[in-house]
C-alpha cells in the first residue's frame, strides 16, 4: 500500500471488517479504531516487528498507538482501518 489513505465510507468498512476479523483484528469499543495482539518468542522478535511496522507507518504518514508488553506481546491499535499495511508476525 502506498500513498495516503482516505477515510472509509460505512459501506467500505462493512466490506473490509469481516476479512480483518478473520485474521485476528477487532474493533476497539468506544473508538473508531481496530486492534490486534501479536505474540513473539522473545524481545528481539517483538522489537523487530515494531521496527518493520514503524517503517511502513512512516511511509503512510500514519503512526499507530502500540504497546510492547513483557517483551513478547505487541498490542497494535490503528485508528483508521483503511491504513492497514502491517506485516504478519
Amino acid at each position: 500500500m502506498a500513498g495516503k489513505a482516505h477515510r472509509l465510507s460505512a459501506e467500505e468498512r462493512d466490506q473490509l471488517l469481516p476479512n480483518l476479523r478473520a485474521v485476528g483484528w477487532n474493533e476497539l469499543e468506544g473508538r473508531d479504531a481496530i486492534f490486534k495482539q501479536f505474540h513473539f518468542k522473545d524481545f528481539n522478535r517483538a522489537f523487530g516487528f515494531m521496527t518493520r511496522v514503524a517503517l511502513q507507518a512512516e511511509k503512510l504518514d500514519h503512526h499507530p498507538e502500540w504497546f510492547n508488553v513483557y517483551n513478547k506481546k505487541v498490542y497494535l491499535i490503528l485508528a483508521r482501518a483503511e491504513e492497514l499495511a502491517v506485516p504478519e508476525a
